[in-house]
């Protein structure tokens, strides 16, 4: 089931103003109110997430041997981690 983001379209409840996320199965019908506040939310785009963060993000490749190089202007590169 996919994870939809909300947010109001005006004043709303803290939860809905900083976006609520709701799991629903695809065929149901979107929100049409906040269920804490009840104020109007519309469906908002939401990132993807695949869960965890990446093992191989620029923070963790020192620590799993890779090296991340950056090209310069001459044609070189350089170690950037």
């Amino acid at each position: 089931m996919p994870i939809y983001v909300y947010r109001s379209a005006g004043e709303g409840c803290e939860r809905c103003r900083d976006g609520l996320e709701v799991l629903q199965e695809m065929r149901e019908a979107p929100l049409k109110a906040c269920p804490h506040c009840g104020r109007h939310v519309e469906k908002a785009p939401a990132g993807f997430s695949a869960g965890k963060p990446s093992v191989l993000g620029s923070c963790h490749l020192k620590e799993h041997g890779f090296k991340k190089l950056r090209r310069t202007d001459k044609g070189g590169y350089v170690d950037d981690t």
